[in-house]
């Protein structure tokens, strides 16, 4: 030490030095381990989204909503789509990997205000010339899940929709597999042929979402079918 004419000079003793440099590792390990847990959170995806708890106390997975599929069979639609989304849910190990099968325990169990939702939307459409859904059902010589009209159908994956005068548009629905998740994926992509198929998709769009997470949360809610 130096009074007055010069610095003062203060020399660590190596055993601080030492602490300092554990503790910059330490930080620095737990820096890589955060970047780890981010990055794995991020393959895992929606897949990770979590689980809620139902009234009854069991555990329901969460219905997210996710990117346009890549691995679909709409994917070439994509691009031209004036309208797309898509929602998921996890799926269980035990549930049957069949999309069909899948599709028809979403779609057959829906909720009783869907059924009024759908009746209130035909009504409203019956005056401009545009299909109803009971219409739909009665044409029995076409290949159909309730009055969705089936264009495709593979082990993993279902194509339903209609085309009509207004719009076109197409349901996907999609059992995707990893070594990180199972999950259903749930995809509507539609094509507008007339300004009147963006209006109708503008005032029906928050319709649709709702309609579609609650009919994966009832399909999850009463039991995947095995």
């Amino acid at each position: 030490m130096q009074s007055g004419r010069g610095k003062r000079t203060c020399r660590r003793r190596p055993e601080e030095a030492r602490g300092d440099a554990r503790g910059r590792s330490a930080l620095g390990n737990d820096a890589l381990n955060r970047d780890a847990l981010s990055n794995d959170a991020r393959a895992r995806g929606a897949c990770a989204r979590g689980e809620i708890i139902g009234t009854s106390g069991t555990s329901m997975a969460r219905v997210a909503r996710v990117d346009l599929p890549q691995r679909s069979v709409l994917k070439p639609l994509y691009a031209k789509a004036g309208f797309a989304d898509a929602f998921a849910i996890d799926l269980p190990s035990n549930a049957t990997g069949d999309a069909e099968r899948l599709a028809a325990h979403m779609l057959m169990g829906q909720a009783r205000w869907v059924g009024w939702l759908i009746a209130l939307r035909d009504t409203l459409v019956a005056g401009f010339g545009l299909k109803t859904s009971s219409e739909l059902r009665d044409d029995v010589a076409t290949d159909r899940i309730d009055f969705f009209r089936v264009y495709d159908r593979r082990r993993h994956e279902i194509i339903l929709g209609e085309d009509d005068r207004h719009l076109d548009f197409r349901l996907s629905v999609l059992v995707e597999e990893s070594a990180l998740c199972r999950r259903l994926v749930a995809t509507t992509v539609v094509t507008f042929n007339h300004l009147g198929g963006r209006a109708y998709i503008a005032g029906i769009a928050p319709f649709h979402r709702l309609i579609v997470k609650s009919s994966l949360r009832r399909a999850e809610r009463s039991g995947w079918p095995t």
